[in-house]
């Protein structure tokens, strides 16, 4: 199977025109400047350790009123190994930024950190500090919230020249410059916000099918407070979100979320939650991204942001009052150029119902065995279990290390290794495998024990569920389900369920246990099913519809 998207999703270009605008709301940057090496750290230790320690000023940026107050706080960095540093006591500066417009009075705001940068620096204890790039000059953390993410760097400047400083040190950020927070986000109307968390909605159907590989996936469902979606958050790697949608290629966190005290007047916009998609950079999901990237960035935030809502029935334009208003966001449109696509899920479903049987049951058109006793006992193990480190795994089936990675290549995407951890590569693989290993299995092993294989050929040709333990069994005969999922417009249901009939019946199984049973699908999207045939006759006649109405 294919990590990307699948064909069959609508896939389009991207197309400029009108689209709802998200606001941005948290985000983080390192800011890195050595064109003048260590001259503003030496300016702001002549500034403030030399000075009264701290400054405020207010100024203008943007036709808007700040104010900054900058202070230094202690440091763990030893002094340079160096003739000409003469600081003995090295501080990092703190700047911190608020509007002064802010209705909100103080969440319009950026906190910088500047820090000093050299080759080899060192702690107080003389031991060296890793992750520091081999250059001189000064590095810039900047975080703050509600204000666009160029502002972070377009801010700096002006900020330090209020303060008595030259906007010259802080002009063009070294190539290692990095974005590592940043969301985007709406607010919708509270009562169609279920249609987003809710049950099969699109955060639940992300993380039930989409594939990330195995390296990370994580579904937090949060309703303290006594409100329904308080926090939700479905957490995907890089991988993941490619396969959601093509050219992507950042780890994001998807979150649906109310304030931490949530309110309960609906005419306050805070009544109405968030839904909000943030790169998530961490050792499991992607790094940081480049800061010359971050239109890149901005614009996948916005996509997967504006494909969720479609995905959920939501306009992608502020349409009557689908979207609320707040300090920050304005549910207004900018013309844009993004790319809008089906919802990718139903048909990675479709992908996946159909592997997870080809892996169990093989394909005998294309001399592709089923899945061996080894292999089965590690799908159970993983059923059973959970996911299992490797050698946890080796001991649970009875064989080596070195058998577990060999099981990992034959079991191909449906199984995943994550830096040792051995797990299914999503929710819908793992319950695929927990109902297949307790029914389809069984069906092999009948089918072995008989010498045939036409039974098993069915399954892996029309990869339907098997459940053969129905509670409702007559005459000690108990029936069987069949559930198809999903079928191809033009599938001939009544010739596919006939043809299940002659390899039940090849395969020495009783024929009143087939006629007596219940096939389901989906075709053209409305429900089919074949029910209880009397005298074990297979007539299906055809609603007008085109649904297969029960068998008479």
């Amino acid at each position: 199977m294919s990590t990307s998207a699948p064909e069959s999703v609508g896939v389009s270009e991207r197309k400029r025109g009108f689209f709802l605008d998200p606001a941005p709301h948290e985000a983080g940057a390192n800011l890195l400047f050595t064109e003048y090496e260590l001259q503003p750290f030496y300016v702001l230790y002549s500034v403030v350790d030399r000075g009264s320690g701290t400054d405020s000023v207010s100024f203008q940026y943007d036709d808007e009123e700040w104010t900054a107050t900058l202070g230094y706080s202690d440091c763990p960095f030893a002094p340079r190994d160096d003739p000409n540093f003469r600081i003995e006591n090295v501080h990092e500066y703190e700047l911190h930024v608020v509007s002064n417009e802010d209705p909100l009075n103080g969440e319009k705001k950026v906190h910088y950190n500047i820090s000093p940068r050299w080759p080899d620096m060192r702690k107080e204890d003389g031991s060296q500090i890793r992750g520091m790039p081999d250059m001189t000059g000064i590095n810039v953390t900047a975080q703050g919230a509600n204000i666009p993410l160029d502002d972070y760097l377009g801010l700096l400047g002006p900020t330090l020249s209020a303060l008595g400083i030259n906007a010259k040190y802080v002009v063009e950020p070294h190539d290692y410059s990095n974005v590592f927070a940043f969301e985007r986000y709406v607010r919708t109307r509270r009562d169609l916000a279920e249609s987003i968390f809710g049950t099969d909605s699109p955060m639940q159907r992300i993380f039930r099918y989409v594939d990330g590989k195995g390296k990370f996936r994580e579904l937090r469902e949060d309703d303290r407070n006594g409100v329904e979606g308080f926090h939700h958050r479905v957490v995907l790697d890089s991988a993941a979100c490619a396969s959601l949608i093509p050219t992507h290629q950042y780890g994001k966190c998807i979150k649906h979320y109310h304030p931490k005290h949530p309110r309960h007047d609906s005419e306050d916009p805070l009544y109405h939650p968030k839904i909000g998609v943030s790169i998530k950079t961490t050792s499991t999901t992607s790094g940081s991204v480049p800061w010359a990237e971050r239109a890149t960035l901005r614009r996948e935030l916005d996509e997967t942001l504006l494909n969720l809502l479609s995905w959920a029935g939501l306009p992608t334009r502020p349409v009557g009052e689908t979207y609320i208003e707040d300090a920050y966001f304005d549910p207004d449109d900018s013309v844009s150029s993004l790319m809008l696509i089906e919802d990718p899920t139903t048909a990675m479903r479709d992908e996946q119902f159909v592997e997870a049987r080809r892996i169990l049951l093989g394909d005998p058109t294309a001399d592709d065995p089923s899945a061996n006793d080894t292999e089965q006992a590690a799908l159970r193990a993983l059923t059973n279990d959970g996911k299992q480190d490797v050698t946890a795994l080796a001991e649970t089936i009875g064989r080596s290390r070195s058998t577990v990675y060999r099981l990992l290549d034959a079991l191909g995407e449906v199984v995943t290794n994550n830096n040792g951890t051995i797990g299914f590569a999503s929710e819908f693989y793992a319950d695929q495998f927990t109902g297949l290993l307790s029914t389809a299995s069984t069906t092999i092993q009948k089918d072995g024990e008989r010498g045939s294989s036409a039974w098993s050929a069915y399954l892996a040709e029309y990869g339907p569920a098997v459940d053969d333990l129905l509670p409702d069994a007559r005459d000690g005969i108990s029936p069987i389900t069949l559930d198809y999922g999903t079928v191809n417009d033009d599938a001939d249901m009544k010739a596919v369920v006939r043809k299940g009939l002659r390899a039940w019946l090849r395969s020495g199984r009783k024929r009143r246990r087939f006629v007596n049973g219940i096939a389901r699908w989906i075709q053209n999207g409305e429900a089919g099913q074949v029910g209880t045939a009397s005298h074990g006759k297979m007539d299906l006649p055809l609603t007008a519809a085109g649904q297969v109405t029960a068998l008479s």
